[in-house]
């Protein structure tokens, strides 16, 4: 499925029923979904910056984290409604959006003296201000690919 199919699927569900799918080895819940995981989990919601000049709010975990997942879950008083290899979807947990449980994906930053966008400064910058400590799993793999991505462009 497609972003946009899970965006709608969970639009289809309403606010009371989540939809949490997985994603090569992760697992992303989106809109009321995504705030309703991040009640039960404690995992912040983004703000993801999509072409079009729109957003999608989403969050996440890595696979290994299901069973954990799943008992937070049902600590707060959720309940698992349907479980399948690639999905799942839970209910009674508030889903209403909230700005405090929200970060956003900072646009790329200019250096003061030279002006030179962030994504375009050295490999050791990056590196040096990427705060692991208050990134998700997720964040920490789409960073390291974007590292890749950025090294496999210098080299080629």
């Amino acid at each position: 499925m497609t972003e946009q199919e899970l965006i709608n699927k969970q639009k289809e569900y309403g606010d009371s029923r989540f939809a949490v799918t997985r994603s090569g080895k992760f697992f992303c819940a989106y809109g009321c979904g995504a705030f309703a995981l991040a009640r039960a989990t404690g995992y912040r919601v983004m703000r993801r910056p999509r072409k079009g000049g729109h957003s999608v709010l989403t969050t996440g975990f890595p696979e290994s984290r299901l069973a954990n997942v799943l008992e937070q879950i049902a600590a707060c008083g959720g309940e698992i409604v349907v479980q399948e290899t690639d999905c799942f979807v839970f209910a009674g947990i508030d889903g209403s959006e909230d700005d405090g449980l929200v970060s956003e994906q900072k646009p790329p930053k200019e250096h003061k003296d030279t002006g030179i966008r962030k994504d375009k400064a050295t490999l050791r910058e990056r590196i040096m201000s990427f705060d692991l400590s208050r990134s998700t799993p997720m964040e920490a793999m789409l960073f390291l690919d974007t590292l890749q991505k950025q090294i496999k462009e210098n080299t080629v």
